[in-house]
């Protein structure tokens, strides 16, 4: 199930204070669910909206994980008590998300396929 986007039309956006003086700006509006970041100077494209939980979770590699290879995942426990599962290459891409019975089966499922 997915979650509906927030409107961002109707959220008050500040600037960053780890913004450069030369233009390259970013844009932070933030709820108690989630904060959206976008580039002050083209407003018009769109933002990026991460959850809260996924921005405050402890985010560690997988035990299975090859060292040094490409193929890594990361896992997180969130504070909904779900599990976020990512890959670690790609931090800021799409994010897997499992209830603890859910994840459990999907753990099996690996194993028996591994």
């Amino acid at each position: 199930m997915r979650t509906p986007e927030p409107d961002l039309t109707r959220v008050s956006w500040r600037k960053s204070s780890y913004s450069g003086g030369q233009g390259q700006c970013v844009e932070i509006a933030r709820s108690g669910e989630w904060a959206a970041i976008r580039d002050s100077e083209n407003t018009s494209v769109g933002a990026v909206i991460v959850s809260h939980d996924l921005l405050t979770a402890a985010w560690r590699k997988s035990s299975r994980s090859q060292n040094g290879s490409a193929n890594c995942v990361e896992l997180a426990r969130t504070a909904a008590d779900e599990y976020a599962v990512r890959d670690s290459k790609n931090p800021g891409g799409p994010v897997l998300r499992f209830g603890r019975a859910r994840f459990a089966s999907f753990l099996g499922s690996i194993r028996v396929d591994a």
